[in-house]
């Protein structure tokens, strides 16, 4: 019984803990520039309300 108990907390615990971001910054390498658009165009889709903010730089 002690260990149902753990468990379902546990459960209670990992359900409750979900991490949300309105905004999400990445900096990657100006040559990812149009593979991290097209990656942004499906998160946006799976992620609705969440803005994705890019900072493109050289890698050299």
């Amino acid at each position: 019984m002690k260990k149902l108990t753990l468990l379902a907390t546990c459960g209670l615990f990992l359900s409750t803990a979900t991490a949300r971001a309105d905004e999400v910054t990445v900096s990657a390498a100006a040559s990812l520039k149009d593979v991290l658009t097209q990656l942004s165009a499906n998160f946006s889709k799976a992620q609705p309300g969440t803005r994705i903010n890019f900072n493109f730089g050289s890698s050299g």
